[in-house]
């Protein structure tokens, strides 16, 4: 199939529609925004937003905390002011490295975790943005980045309060993206692929030809079609981890139940 190149095509006077994925770390973003990108309509990145070469802003792999940035006030800070980004220069590296399999594809659709933070300067600064919000359990959120973390009580805890940091703003961004937006879980994407096809189909017609039967590649490490892990990454958890993750989570259960997620039982 061929592969058109967004350094050969004029994208500015092509692109139509900013389609932004919003979604926490560890969530099955990568998947939906490869699925996404296999569109004949769509111009997609070979990376994440923010670590595509020539992006200019605020980074996660910049900082001790690339997979746990919602623990702490400062890091917050950092990616939601606007004086960090240039704008002017991340739509031309977005552009140039854009790749579609129609020349003639009008929509741009990228994605990185901590964009979550930032609709509202993503909005402010690329034309006719449209909004994907999704999560998924945070028990396997979090058993995927302890995972990769040591686990110790304090590393916990600071990946719970991450994963209840990431929910606060998604129900904000839920709201508040009202119109502009779609707002799904991790489980109805895996478990219900063709309810949300044909949802994303009614949001934004041009992803009609979206599938997602076909396998997709994941960091570059392997192909994957829509698989839901949460069963085997939560049973990884041990008894101790989620009695931490709980004394975290449990003030917060509320917020969960507006996404469909329970307190996970630890009697």
């Amino acid at each position: 199939m061929a592969v058109y190149f967004g350094a050969e095509h004029n994208l500015r006077n092509l692109i139509q529609t900013h389609l932004f994925l919003l979604c926490p770390n560890n969530s099955g973003s990568t998947f939906l925004i490869g699925a996404i990108g296999q569109s004949s309509n769509v111009w997609s990145l070979p990376k994440e937003g923010q670590h595509v070469p020539g992006f200019v802003g605020p980074n996660s792999r910049g900082t001790e905390r690339s997979l746990t940035w919602g623990s702490e006030a400062e890091l917050l800070e950092w990616f939601r002011d606007d004086k960090n980004y240039d704008w002017g220069r991340t739509k031309r590296a977005w552009y140039f490295q854009a790749t579609a399999r129609d020349s003639n594809a009008t929509v741009f659709a990228t994605k990185a975790p901590p964009f979550l933070l930032i609709p509202d300067l993503l909005a402010a600064n690329f034309e006719s943005t449209k909004f994907i919000v999704m999560v998924r359990n945070p028990y396997a959120i979090a058993e995927g980045i302890l995972r990769r973390r040591s686990s110790t009580p304090e590393m916990t805890r600071e990946v719970a309060e991450h994963v209840v940091t990431c929910f606060q703003i998604q129900a904000e961004n839920a709201q508040n993206l009202a119109g502009k937006s779609i707002c799904f879980t991790y489980e109805d994407m895996c478990d219900r692929p063709d309810v949300i096809l044909r949802r994303l189909a009614d949001f934004l017609p041009k992803l009609h030809d979206v599938t997602f039967d076909e396998a997709v590649s994941v960091k570059g490490m392997y192909d994957q079609a829509v698989t839901n892990f949460n069963t085997a990454q939560i049973e990884r958890l041990s008894v101790d981890q989620a009695c931490q993750l709980n004394e975290v989570f449990k003030p917060h259960a509320g917020l969960f139940e507006q996404f469909g997620y329970q307190l996970l039982s630890t009697s």
